[in-house]
């Protein structure tokens, strides 16, 4: 089921119109006002605003009126219905209308910054306070991923590292028993065959060292069966 504001005549426009910054915000509210004027559902919006809003705490345009505006509503200085009619009354004294190009800000002629580190430092050259935190935000996790992705890269190096000496290992050790001129032992367990195999199986492995030796002996006799 749709509320009022699916049928708001700001929906889907910047809202920067009726919320701009400090010291820019004569024109943008005139503009605001005049699409406010010809919203069908102004008394909606201005109802939602007295309910949750407080006094002097009031930012922004609601309903075509001013924070000061809905203040006195609140107060008990005007009803709903005088502040409404005296902004219909502002509106329709203008001498120009307003239309969505009227509100809709002219695209930035630079490029979006493409890469994550270039976001993130126009983030942090931006005058808005709520951007600066963006970027700072965005800094810090971008900082743990790249920590992240590194150790991963050293723990997969390492045991590559450690399956390459195990098997140099072992040939080491068939080379000393046969330069003894002792019978050979039996070939050592090959682990990080073993290890690969029960990974492919779902099977729980450590990722370097000898397996358990309930995964060597199913690991035997699959190749049996093999």
């Amino acid at each position: 089921m749709s509320g009022w504001t699916d049928r708001a005549a700001c929906r889907g426009q910047p809202l920067d119109a009726w919320f701009p910054p400090a010291g820019a915000a004569l024109v943008a509210y005139e503009r605001a006002r005049r699409v406010c004027a010809a919203c069908p559902v102004r008394a909606d919006c201005l109802d939602e605003d007295l309910r949750v809003a407080h006094v002097n705490h009031r930012h922004g345009m609601r309903a075509g009126l001013m924070p000061d505006e809905r203040d006195a509503i609140a107060r008990g200085e005007l009803t709903p219905a005088e502040a409404l009619d005296h902004a219909l009354t502002l509106a329709e004294s203008e001498e120009t209308t307003v239309t969505v190009t009227d509100i809709t800000p002219t695209p930035p002629t630079s490029a979006i910054p493409a890469t994550a580190e270039a976001l993130i430092e126009w983030g942090a050259s931006q005058d808005s306070s709520r951007l600066q935190a963006l970027a700072g935000k965005a800094r810090g996790a971008l900082a743990d991923l790249r920590q992240a992705a590194e150790r991963e890269t050293r723990v997969a190096e390492a045991e590559a590292r450690i399956e390459r000496l195990e098997a140099q290992l072992q040939n080491a050790r068939q080379d000393l028993a046969a330069a003894k001129g002792s019978k050979p032992k039996a070939p050592a367990e090959d682990y990080a065959a073993i290890r690969a195999w029960a990974k492919e199986r779902g099977l729980v492995v450590a990722a370097v060292g000898r397996p358990a030796q309930t995964v060597i002996d199913a690991y035997h006799a699959a190749q049996k069966a093999a």
